[in-house]
């Protein structure tokens, strides 16, 4: 019965051997060096995986980014927006503080007119 790895990196990782069936008139039990290719195999299917699993990372890494710069930007754009409503409030407050110092003035004129002379 002959018998093939189909997960190569699994197995590459435990054994190398490949069975070869009446190779050299060998039972089909004995196992052979696999040879440069065969190795292979299952080591590049190891470093993709690996390196899957760092892009994954990244892109994590990309998204946390682009959400900070969304927020900054976000915050930016309202703390703009809050200066400019408290130097609104600010300057209306200033022309309430003058017009009552005005009215202050005018009343302070108007009782003096309404004096009696004696």
């Amino acid at each position: 019965m002959e018998e093939k790895y189909s997960d190569y990196k699994k197995m590459s990782k435990q054994d190398w051997g490949e069975y070869h069936p009446n190779a050299n008139g060998l039972p089909p039990d004995v196992k052979f060096w696999p040879g440069h290719q065969a190795m292979q195999t299952g080591c590049m299917q190891r470093i993709a995986d690996a390196t899957e699993a760092m892009a994954k990372g990244y892109v994590h890494l990309q998204n946390d980014r682009d959400w900070y710069k969304k927020m900054h930007a976000e915050s930016l754009e309202k703390r703009t927006k809050l200066e400019r409503s408290i130097t609104a409030y600010k300057s209306n407050m200033t022309r309430k503080i003058n017009r009552i110092k005005e009215l202050e003035i005018e009343l302070r004129a108007a009782k003096r007119k309404l004096r009696p002379p004696f």
